[in-house]
């Protein structure tokens, strides 16, 4: 067997400080060219410096194990014996030279963290965690991997990029905050780099709401790529990148309106328990827990994924139809063209898509928010989140409140709105869906969808136009709040002072008095109204989502 000449050697590792956040991979590329350059091993589809890194837990267990503590176990004599000699073979690359190289990724990776977390959080709490600096081996490997998929490469590399992805594991339980953040911001540069190399669509175009971590660039550009990727022509970086997007638990978490729901392999839920790790010295959760929640708000206001597509699908059919109403004309031939048919097909099965995309919102949001049970995260993610969704939608819905204030009917008291459940008294609720359920039988979810503003605000945007008995399932954990204040006879206060509790509210990297403020927020403080006293207060958002439940069940 021809051994296989080592490539050209990289030059020594620059120090972090000359490798500023602003670049676009920074000292990555020579750390992947290190891994690419490995002997071939049994598998010629791996390099065995990424292997090693999958199998060792990340590149520093590779590379130094018997100096960093958070190795999980020593490489085998044999792993040992070829590392050394891919180090020979490297040339400069010898182990001081990789730990450099190492070094010089981790620091820069961690200041690209800290410079983006400085425009979310200094503005609004004249502080940064500089908690979301910490990275592992793996967060490193993955984020190296992701400068192999810069659109200016050849679509080679790229192949290669989606095989090595599906050979390393995704960031699970054991990886950082630092680690997730690492990846997301590599994906995000990825994307806008794709949309300069392809020239698509520029930001101005999307319909999908921003916030949080959401980059207004990214709702812009990623889906207007995977609608055009033919015309464009980045099908192939699309494949290839679509792997470790499928991996990247941050990404997937404040995109679910584009990349839709997260495989098994992937955990969501740590995201939302930043404390995990041990405590901070700082507490930051609850600056963190409001990030991420403005992010899942912004998602669940968005339209699903196939919502562009849709979109384009008319527009082509409309061009279709043009194209064949001109060629009628001319020929004087009535009828309709084969690519019409086409088209219609296209484009009812997308509208197909569309509607079961829209009903899968609540199971893709029970995952989000971390109340399923094989992905547990934080109650207070989705307190936080359910809290400023319902404030929001209500909030939105004023100019229609106002309104149906006016158009009360005569029947019924003008302190509460006839069609708007969000107003009325247990009584009255009960009064009134007795009253929808007889008018309208079995349609009478459609209804409600239909018939107040407040409260239909919320109903539309939660849930699908009909729902069947496979979906009361997620629509149960969804609307039923965590076991925080609602044991019988035991009151949120002393749920939190208990063992359990005080669990719950160190994962979360909360203070006590912050997570009594959240439970008490959710459960306790009425929804303002654009009315005046004493109708400018409604039901706490605990209260509208359970009331929602009962119309369900």
């Amino acid at each position: 067997m021809t051994p296989r000449p080592p490539g050209s050697p990289p030059g020594p590792a620059a120090p972090p400080t000359r490798h500023l956040p602003g670049e676009p991979w920074g000292p990555l590329p020579q750390l992947a060219h290190l891994l690419d350059s490995a002997p071939p091993g049994r598998s010629q589809a791996e390099a065995d410096g990424w292997r090693a890194a999958e199998r060792f837990g990340g590149l520093w267990a590779l590379i130094s194990s018997a100096d960093w503590p958070e190795t999980p176990r020593l490489p085998s004599s044999r792993l040992r014996t070829r590392l050394k000699r891919f180090w020979r073979r490297q040339g400069t690359a010898t182990p001081t030279e990789m730990i450099r190289q190492m070094a010089a990724c981790h620091a820069w990776l961690g200041a690209r963290n800290l410079q983006a977390a400085t425009r979310w959080f200094s503005p609004l709490w004249q502080s940064c965690p500089i908690e979301l600096m910490r990275l592992t081996g793996r967060g490193v490997a993955c984020a190296t991997l992701a400068s192999r998929l810069d659109p200016s490469r050849r679509p080679a590399d790229w192949k290669q990029a989606a095989l090595l992805t599906a050979n390393l594991p995704a960031l699970d339980e054991s990886a950082t905050l630092g680690d997730c953040l690492a990846l997301h911001l590599a994906l995000e540069r990825l994307v806008e780099q794709a949309g300069l190399r392809f020239a698509a669509g520029s930001p101005e175009g999307s319909e999908r709401c921003g916030g949080g971590l959401r980059s207004t660039r990214f709702l812009a550009l990623y889906p207007d790529l995977l609608v055009r990727a033919r015309s464009l022509g980045c099908g192939s970086w699309i494949d290839a990148a679509g792997h470790l997007f499928a991996r990247s638990p941050l990404t997937l978490a404040v995109y679910p309106d584009i990349l839709g729901e997260a495989s098994s392999e992937v955990f969501l839920g740590p995201l939302s328990r930043p404390g995990r790790h041990g405590p901070s010295q700082t507490r930051w959760g609850d600056r963190w827990l409001a990030l991420l929640a403005h992010s899942v708000v912004g998602a669940i206001l968005s339209p699903p994924p196939a919502h562009e597509r849709v979109i384009h699908l008319e527009e082509e059919l409309q061009r279709v139809l043009n194209q064949a109403a001109r060629k009628s004309r001319r020929r004087a031939e009535p009828g309709v063209s084969s690519l019409v048919s086409r088209a219609e097909t296209t484009l009812t099965r997308a509208r197909e898509d569309l509607a079961r995309q829209r009903r899968e919102r609540v199971a893709i949001l029970v995952r989000v928010l971390g109340r399923h049970p094989q992905d547990p995260g934080s109650p207070f993610l989705a307190l936080r989140t359910m809290d400023m969704l319902v404030r929001s939608l209500v909030a939105s819905a004023e100019k229609a409140l106002r309104a149906q204030w006016v158009r009360a009917e005569p029947g019924l008291p003008q302190d509460t709105l006839a069609r708007d459940l969000l107003f009325a008294s247990p009584a009255e609720v009960s009064r009134l869906l007795h009253r929808i359920r007889g008018e309208g039988g079995a349609e009478a979810p459609a209804l409600f969808g239909n018939s107040g503003a407040g409260f239909a605000a919320v109903v539309d945007t939660l849930f699908p136009e009909r729902w069947g008995s496979e979906e009361r399932e997620p629509l149960a954990a969804l609307l039923t709040p965590p076991c925080l204040g609602q044991h019988p006879g035991r009151p949120p206060r002393a749920f939190l002072e208990s063992p359990e509790g005080a669990d719950l509210v160190d994962q979360a990297d909360l203070e006590l008095q912050t997570a009594r403020r959240l439970v008490e927020r959710y459960h306790g403080v009425e929804v303002p109204l654009p009315f005046a006293p004493p109708h400018d207060c409604s039901l706490s958002p605990g209260e509208i989502l359970a009331r929602i439940r009962e119309t369900v069940a």
